[in-house]
């Protein structure tokens, strides 16, 4: 069984302290990483600690940035290779046909 290292909710008076949990935009984040950006990159566009994007992807997508970065960008470069197959045959653009 895995350990769990959550830490407690700190509270002063019974409210919460601390900062806020910055809200990622994942649909946002999947297209940048579909276009082949990377991790610092990333959080350097949305204003964030690359730390942060990496911890993050694990508690919100339970997968490691590597993992995830790698089929996003699988994805990304699938669909270009369908936009440039569709060009070459439909269009028969002879560079693209090369």
């Amino acid at each position: 069984m895995k350990k769990q290292n959550k830490k407690p909710t700190l509270t002063k008076n019974g409210l919460k302290v601390g900062r806020p949990k910055f809200e990622l935009d994942w649909n946002k984040i999947d297209n940048m990483l579909m276009a082949s950006m990377e991790g610092t990159e990333i959080a350097a566009t949305i204003g964030i600690d690359v730390d942060t994007l990496y911890k993050r992807c694990v508690t919100d997508k339970n997968k490691r940035f590597s993992e995830y970065l790698r089929e996003k960008k699988a994805k990304g470069v699938g669909i270009i290779k369908q936009v440039q197959f569709q060009v070459a045959v439909q269009e028969r653009d002879k560079g693209m046909l090369i």
